[in-house]
Order: C-alpha cells, then structure tokens, then sequence
C-alpha cells in the first residue's frame, strides 16, 4: 500500500507506504562506519599532492593505502560526514601498512572532535592521550558515551620534518537501517555474459539469456508477474517462446524502471519451463545487463520467486535460432551468466532500480491521511497521521516508511531527502485484529 500527498518548497513528494520486514534489524556487533555503503563522505583539508593519499583511501577497507596530510608544519584534519546520523561509539586508527613515500606514521598529537546533526560547534570525544594502543599500532578509543554524529574530523598537529597519515579509520557503531530500506528487495542480481573471443563490433552487442524451472501443476497457478528490465534495450522476453516483454531502453541507458507483466496460467506448462531474453548493449558507457524477476503464487499459498542469477544461462550469438526459448534445448555454446550489480543499492546509482511490490500477502484499505501543519515547509517538524482498514489478521509485521523528495532516475541526481521509519515492533500491526486502525510518526522536513 503506497500513497503519495504533494506539498511545498523543496519537498517534492511525500511518499507513505506499509513495507514487509524486507530490511533486517541493524546488526549486534558494531560495524565499521567510514566505509562508503555507511554513506560515509571523507575529506580532509590537506593531502599528500598524488591520487594515492587522497582522504578517501583512509577509509576504503585496505590497510595498504591511506591519506596522508601535507607536510607543511601547523594544523590539519582529516574527516568524514554521513548523510544520514550515525550512532558512534568507537573510533580506531591504524597505521598506513605501505607508503611510496617513505615513513609515515600516526599523529602523536590530535583531537577526535564530532558534531552533532544540526549543531554548528564540534564536541571533544577523545585526545591522543586517551589512546589504547594495540600490537600493531592501531589506536583505538572507546567513547565514554555513545556520540549521534552527522560528522566526525582528527584535528592534527603537523611537525617538521615527520610525515604523518593514516593507513585505516573505523568509526563503529550500529549499522543505520535507511528508510528506503524497509521497500521491497530484489532478489535478483544484474547478469550478463561475454563470448569466448571478444571481437571489436560497430553494431550492438546481444546477448540471449534463458533459465529453465519446474512447475508440477500448471493448474495450480493462482497467480504470476514477471518484473524486468535491461541495459541497454530489451528487445523481447518470452515464457515458453510466448513473447511477454519488450522495452526500447531510451535516454541513453540511463533512465530505467522495471516492467511489470501479469502473466495468464496458461504460459506455463506441467514440466520443464523456460524464461528468456535478449538484450542489447547499445552504448559505449559500460551498462549492460539483464535483471529479471518472476513470482508465482499457487492456489495452497506456495510462492515461487526466480529471480536473474549464476542459474541462468547465456550466449553471444543464438538470437537467430527460436529454439533457444523453448524447453529442451541441448547446446553445449551456452554457459553460465555472470551476476554483476546489485539493484538494491542503499544510494543513487546507474544500477539502481526500485522493485515494484506485486502479489501482496496482506492488503490495507487508506480510509485517511494527513499532515500537520499543512501545508508543511521546509526545517518544519511535520506529524504524518495515517488510517487503514485490514479486513483479516494480517500475516505478519509491516513498517510504517515515510520518504521525502522524488527518487532520482538518473546517476548523479540524488533528490533523496530522507524520511522516517515506525518499525514492525512500533506499530504493532502483526497483532491488529480485522478493523480500522490509526498510524502516526514525525519526520523533520530538509530546510
């Protein structure tokens, strides 16, 4: 169940949905939140003038690279800021492993300093001297109270003659659960296949993909969709040599949303199916890709999901033969795909593509919606009231998700302004009885 209410100023839809529990609970052991996936963002006010000791490679999980400040004497800092908060409970440095340019060392001397989400003045969390220091030199402080940091900097001392850097930072802390995270998850993964000898082309590279599977009972079929799409065109998608899907892939391979097919029971047969596609890969920008999913409910409850994976099989150059969409196909040429991407990504990226919810276990009814104050305007803290019917006890728990801005569908747009998040705990609706029942959470609007 999703809904979507239009307000003013910078935020540009507010979208409210019931997700199933398709995000996990944040994990119990501490994860490391400088790493990009977090979405932490490094910077540094001065580095080492070569691409090898840039701030970033102080946080990208190899030991064997780092950034290192610039050797003019006097203050530094190197830092990161997240996008969304973060709960930080313990910072670690370690030293840089390797350095082309000769010794580098940990600072002796520095502040950890954090601020907090809205704040404009930094807080002390620790100094040098609070340091544990391990066997391998790493410099661990555990905060003597958990810090909600938007973003964290090590302010240094530089001295003549002494080049300092560092090899690894971990920020640790619970792994953040993104609002958009409680959507719907593929389970597929973006596949393709390159032939055994590759061959300079003008015209565009097709690829043929196929994935056998068994369906006992046709009959049984209450119902199937089928969600797809490519990179860079699609030019069919078949079910048993019955065509189903096709999309012409405009602006350039980069704009992309899942089509959605209802397929009728009989496409299926009792036995060996088989799903296939062929794709173009029409543009010299590195997107190809086919990502596929296929849902099946039978008439007892039973799901079947398959979903694009190492399971399917491909070839460069069979698109000429029509057998290749039909079960029993024998043909030693086709080999397994390659899973590449995923397109669950927690940030904007040409991969990314929002999977569509279908054949929902539970269904509520929207009797009411509002917001408080309306209309709502930007740094406003709003109150989103929700009401809904569920004729029947529902099957499980669903979050309540509200997400602010319109989802970008290009790869350098980010118009993902957040939200929030009631979890399945919180509202309590796993235990609902048949009824109208009321929702409501607070989200901050971005000024």
């Amino acid at each position: 169940m999703t809904t979507d209410a239009r307000t003013t100023g910078r935020l540009a839809a507010l979208v409210i949905a019931l997700a199933g529990l398709a995000a996990a609970a944040p994990a119990a052991a501490p994860a490391n939140l400088a790493l990009r996936q977090s979405g932490g963002m490094p910077m540094a006010l001065t580095s080492e003038p070569a691409f090898a000791y840039t701030a970033g490679k102080a946080c990208d999980g190899n030991p064997r690279t780092g950034w290192v400040a610039a050797d003019t004497p006097g203050e530094t800092w190197w830092g990161l800021e997240w996008r969304h908060p973060v709960r930080l409970e313990a910072v670690v440095l370690r030293p840089l492993v390797e350095a082309a340019l000769g010794a580098v060392a940990l600072p002796t001397a520095y502040r950890l300093e954090g601020r907090a989400p809205g704040a404009t003045a930094w807080s002390t969390l620790a100094d040098a001297s609070s340091a544990e220091v391990g066997a391998a030199g790493e410099r661990r402080h555990a905060l003597a109270a958990a810090f909600e940091a938007a973003e964290v900097r090590l302010s240094v001392t530089v001295e003549a003659g002494r080049r300092v850097g560092l090899g690894e930072v971990e920020c640790l802390g619970p792994e953040v659960v993104l609002p958009n995270e409680w959507l719907p998850r593929w389970q597929a993964a973006w596949i393709w296949a390159e032939p055994s000898m590759l061959i300079a082309r003008r015209e565009p590279l097709q690829r043929c993909f196929r994935r056998s599977f068994e369906i006992a009972d046709p009959g049984q079929i209450a119902e199937a969709w089928l969600m797809t799409c490519a990179f860079d065109r699609l030019n069919g998608f078949w079910v048993n040599g019955e065509a189903v899907a096709a999309h012409p892939g405009w602006h350039t391979g980069a704009l992309r949303e899942a089509v959605v097919v209802p397929l009728e029971a009989r496409l299926f047969r009792a036995g060996e199916n088989v799903l296939a596609a062929s794709v173009d890969d029409l543009y010299a920008v590195g997107s190809q890709g086919l990502l596929a999913e296929l849902e099946i409910v039978f008439r007892d409850g039973r799901r079947l999901r398959l979903g694009t994976d190492a399971e399917w099989q491909a070839q460069a150059d069979q698109g000429v033969v029509p057998a290749w969409r039909l079960p029993g196909l024998a043909d030693r040429r086709w080999v397994p795909a390659r899973p590449g991407a995923g397109p669950n990504s927690r940030w904007h990226w040409l991969w990314n593509v929002p999977r569509p919810s279908v054949v929902p276990e539970d269904r509520f009814r929207v009797t009411g919606l509002s917001l408080e104050p309306s209309p709502a305007r930007p740094g406003e803290a709003v109150r989103v009231r929700l009401r809904v019917v569920c004729e029947r006890p529902p099957a499980r728990g669903y979050a309540m998700v509200v997400l602010l801005g319109q989802r970008s569908f290009w790869q350098n747009h980010d118009h993902d302004l957040g939200g929030a998040v009631l979890t399945p705990e919180q509202t309590g609706i796993a235990a609902w009885p048949p009824g109208e029942h009321d929702l409501e959470l607070s989200v901050t609007l971005p000024e």
